[in-house]
């Protein structure tokens, strides 16, 4: 289920790449004003950053810190679980793709040990799409159940778990979780990794409750598919952006253009501009 043994030799160029984004963009970004635009960058950011991570590890590069690989979705979860099982503080989740629901007692039992006998804080952070999964609507309400806090954004940059301060789960390939995992143990990204999650938590909205609208009217979602909609996405593009079905993304575009009187979506770019949503 492993791959290649751990590696502890210095990579100097993701090394200095990530020191150059955490001093002079991420804390920049983070204390601007604009959070659709710091939100962007984290998670333009954290994609580079997991892309990175693999392309270096298939091409036998070396790292500070330990990596190793695990195949397929069930090898994720089997070690998910081992690794919060063994946590002494947090687990923190982006994506209820890396949480799954127990196929037996003992698994749950697991789970609960974890939470409530051990006292471990677990926080995830979905896509506001989650909830027309059932499968991961599910998962969400089991593991609220055990005490876990969830949250919810339009966009997620990359899935990921953490535990504690010093081990991160990224995927082998950020759009397919199914295909696997790496695990980073003291690598320098999972510090940056860290305070990915911590932005997307402060601005995310409790999952139980619905998303809070700006002084435009305009739903987290909605502003975000009006900025891809003015760049000139196409629905499908922007299916796969926000991770929802193209059917409510037509049914939002024709919300926001009805919403502008605009009559095509040029007209809706222009309009938006106008009234100050963009």
């Amino acid at each position: 289920m492993a791959g290649r043994a751990t590696l502890t030799c210095e990579d100097s160029a993701l090394r200095d790449g990530l020191r150059e984004g955490l001093r002079e963009g991420l804390h920049e970004e983070l204390g601007s004003g604009d959070d659709l635009t710091a939100r962007r960058w984290q998670i333009a950011k954290a994609r580079s950053m997991v892309s990175s991570v693999t392309r270096n590890y298939e091409a036998g590069e070396e790292y500070v810190g330990a990596v190793r690989r695990f195949d397929g979705a069930d090898a994720v979860h089997t070690r998910l679980r081992e690794l919060c099982g063994r946590a002494t503080k947090e687990c923190r989740i982006f994506s209820s793709s890396y949480v799954q629901l127990p196929n037996s007692v003992e698994q749950g039992d697991q789970w609960e040990r974890v939470v409530a006998e051990r006292g471990i804080s677990i926080r995830a952070v979905h896509q506001d799409s989650f909830r027309g999964d059932s499968t991961e609507l599910g998962a969400a309400r089991w593991l609220a159940s055990l005490g876990g806090r969830i949250r919810t954004v339009p966009v997620l940059p990359t899935p990921m778990a953490l535990v504690d301060e010093h081990i991160a789960l990224v995927p082998l390939d950020p759009e397919d979780a199914t295909r696997g995992a790496l695990e980073l143990n003291g690598h320098e990204a999972v510090a940056a990794l860290r305070t990915i999650f911590e932005h997307f938590w402060v601005t995310a909205t409790p999952w139980d409750e619905p998303a809070q609208r700006d002084r435009e009217g305009l739903s987290p979602r909605e502003r975000d598919l009006l900025r891809l909609l003015a760049s000139g996405f196409t629905d499908e593009s922007m299916c796969r952006k926000l991770g929802i079905s193209l059917r409510t993304v037509r049914r939002a575009v024709a919300d926001l253009m009805a919403r502008l009187g605009a009559h095509s979506r040029f007209e809706a770019g222009v309009q938006a501009v106008r009234c100050g949503w963009l």
